[in-house]
């Protein structure tokens, strides 16, 4: 495992935080919860703890009582969303070009994951690995069985 920081940019804080705006939950207790401060967000390329995001997701989670607002986040996640390494992304010819850009620079994505991409003759794959430790919650999942 490659040591990097565990962080991400503050944009993607925002990017929660707009949508939880859009939900009518008041930012503030979001933000105390999560250890945040209006001008640890205000910049979007302030790398700022993982830890702080994973308290962030909690905090949202326990506000609405949901804990599938991931997928609808990921829904309005655009290459817009990523700075200038979207403004690159926009200009590529192809799927290929894109996928190949986006795995160079994908530390400033998230410095806390590497993508790596590899295209054959036939089939391409891309994969996603953490490079620090993540937190338990996002690492496994609790399947019931009949025994439970």
């Amino acid at each position: 495992m490659i040591a990097r920081n565990a962080a991400m940019p503050a944009r993607y804080f925002s990017f929660v935080l707009s949508y939880t705006d859009e939900l009518g939950l008041p930012r503030r207790p979001l933000m105390r919860a999560a250890g945040l401060t209006r001008a640890q967000v205000a910049i979007p390329d302030a790398l700022l703890p993982l830890s702080r995001f994973d308290a962030l997701v909690k905090a949202v989670n326990a506000a609405t009582g949901r804990t599938d607002l991931g997928f609808e986040l990921g829904e309005r996640v655009t290459y817009r969303l990523h700075d200038k390494l979207g403004d690159a992304l926009e200009h590529c010819r192809d799927v290929d070009q894109a996928l190949r850009l986006c795995s160079r620079y994908f530390p400033s994505i998230t410095p806390s994951y590497l993508m790596e991409y590899h295209r054959g003759p036939r089939l391409a794959s891309v994969r996603f690995r953490p490079t620090v430790a993540m937190p338990w919650r996002w690492t496994t999942s609790k399947t019931r069985t009949s025994a439970d």
